[in-house]
C-alpha cells in the first residue's frame, strides 16, 4: 500500500518539475537560468 502512494507522488512530482523546466526553458537563455527553487517544489507538493 504505501509503495503505491509513493510511486503515486513521485509520478506526481516529476510531472510538475518537467513542465516547470519546459516552461522555464522557452525564456532560459542557459540551462542555469533555469532554477527551481524549495518553495517551488513546497507549491508542487500542496497541490
Amino acid at each position: 500500500m504505501d509503495q503505491g502512494a509513493i510511486r503515486v507522488f513521485k509520478v506526481y512530482y516529476r510531472r510538475h518539475l518537467v513542465k516547470h523546466i519546459i516552461t522555464s526553458a522557452g525564456v532560459a537563455v542557459t540551462a542555469d537560468d533555469i532554477n527551481i527553487t524549495a518553495l517551488d517544489v513546497v507549491y508542487w507538493i500542496q497541490g
